[in-house]
């Protein structure tokens, strides 16, 4: 039985610098939740389709406090109307989001998007309860907390920026945004608008040009015996990526589970088929021999499980091997023979 593994790698690099800063306002009905963004700065050699999904920010979230009336019930809901702005999705450990697309007054895409979650605690003015936990934002309607007697709630807001595959302009400029509306529902009713504040978007085309050799790895034809045995079996040759980068700048790099975004474990996910093997993954070790741990495709440093490539005084060219291997999940019991075969991507980020 041959079981084939195949890489691709996208060559995907940006350079950003994002930071949000919240206001936090004591709740009244007729002020809102601001969501203020500096400007953004995005650096790539080429523009094309494929960054689409990358996360271009960290979370970066705010607490804020809103206040209920002793005594009444109510509960907390998040209304999006930036839900018709949807263009995609983003996964996440484990957690599906909406990335909702920036557009200017004249309904032209900036290329950048967002995606939120929310969690909640509600208080008494002897203390707090606990959080219902991080909620990724994905229906017009969500629901942030249960119905309760409380005095006030905290809120916590978490956006990060979603690169949509759109052309992002060489200058560009967001204007504020309402984005939705935090309401009570119950025995007492308020609504207290959520806005995105305006920030300037700028492009510099530069960066790296990556190639990856090969690209498409076909692992032979392995028996269980062979793999039982020995627990772990290893590609032929290893993958080799080159890196042509401009002059002056680090490149950090992290894999990406295309079967499942969402992985930020050590093994692929299979591609499923009608024979899938069982028992048995698809990891990749560095160079040091170290399991690969997956994440997001992030093009900002300090994403999960990246790791640094080069620092800005390196060489512009350089290259790094990655190993494949096949690897038992269980027991050897565990082990059925049949396809395996999955799908990694390279991310590369600059500082």
């Amino acid at each position: 039985m041959i079981l084939p593994n195949v890489l691709k790698c996208n060559s995907k690099c940006v350079l950003f610098s994002v930071l949000m800063i919240f206001n936090q306002l004591a709740f009244a009905v007729t002020r809102g939740l601001l969501i203020d963004v500096d400007n953004l700065k995005v650096t790539k050699p080429l523009m094309a389709a494929t960054i689409a999904g990358e996360a271009l920010s960290g979370w970066k979230s705010n607490t804020v406090t809103v206040a209920n009336s002793p005594g009444i019930s109510n509960t907390l809901y998040l209304n999006l109307s930036a839900m018709s702005n949807a263009v995609g999705s983003y996964s996440e450990e484990g957690k599906n989001y909406m990335v909702f697309d920036i557009k200017d007054d004249s309904g032209v895409s900036s290329g950048v998007g967002f995606i939120l979650r929310v969690s909640s605690y509600l208080c008494l003015f002897g203390g707090c309860w606990g959080s219902n936990g991080d909620i990724a934002v994905g229906n017009t309607e969500l629901e942030i907390s249960p119905t309760k007697d409380f005095d006030f709630a905290q809120v916590i807001y978490s956006v990060k920026l979603i690169a949509t595959g759109a052309e992002i302009k060489s200058s560009y400029s967001v204007p504020d945004w309402q984005i939705g509306v935090l309401s009570f529902w119950g025995t007492q009713s308020a609504n207290r608008v959520v806005v995105m504040r305006g920030f300037n978007i700028n492009y510099t085309k530069t960066g790296c040009v990556a190639s990856a050799y090969p690209s498409s790895i076909n692992m032979g034809v392995v028996s269980v015996a062979q793999l039982t045995n020995s627990r772990s079996v290893a590609a032929l040759l290893p993958v080799t990526v080159s890196l042509k980068c401009d002059s002056g700048i680090g490149v950090y790099a992290s894999m990406t589970d295309l079967s499942d975004p969402g992985n930020s474990k050590e093994n692929l996910t299979l591609i499923p088929s009608t024979n899938t093997a069982k028992g048995v993954a698809v990891r990749f070790l560095d160079e040091n021999q170290n399991a690969i741990s997956y994440g997001p495709p992030s093009a900002f440093v300090g994403s999960l499980n990246q790791w640094k490539v080069k620092s800005s005084s390196d060489p512009n060219e350089v290259s790094f091997k990655l190993y494949p291997q096949y690897v038992m999940t269980g027991t050897a019991s565990d082990v059925t023979p049949g396809d395996a075969n999955a799908m990694a991507s390279i991310t590369f980020a600059y500082e």
